[in-house]
């Protein structure tokens, strides 16, 4: 480096050009995460409810089917 000055490797107009392009790329990604984000959230809060309610589900029927074995014993009137 003479007199401190760095060497110009690529022509001013390309840097330009390069930090223009890499600019617009990081501009159209944040979009692109932003719009997915806005149907991933509601998707998730979806599947998070309709899992608990699976396994609800599940619960009330294990519980029913103990009560039907019991009757069927003669361990439980119905």
């Amino acid at each position: 480096f003479k007199n401190g000055v760095l060497p110009l490797i690529l022509p001013e107009e390309q840097v330009r050009d390069l930090v223009d392009s890499l600019q617009k790329e990081l501009a159209s990604l944040g979009q692109d995460l932003l719009s997915l984000s806005l149907t991933w959230i509601p998707s998730l809060i979806a599947h998070r409810y309709l899992t608990g309610k699976v396994d609800e589900l599940a619960i009330a029927m294990e519980e029913q089917a103990i009560k039907m074995v019991e009757v069927l014993h003669g361990e439980r009137e119905q």
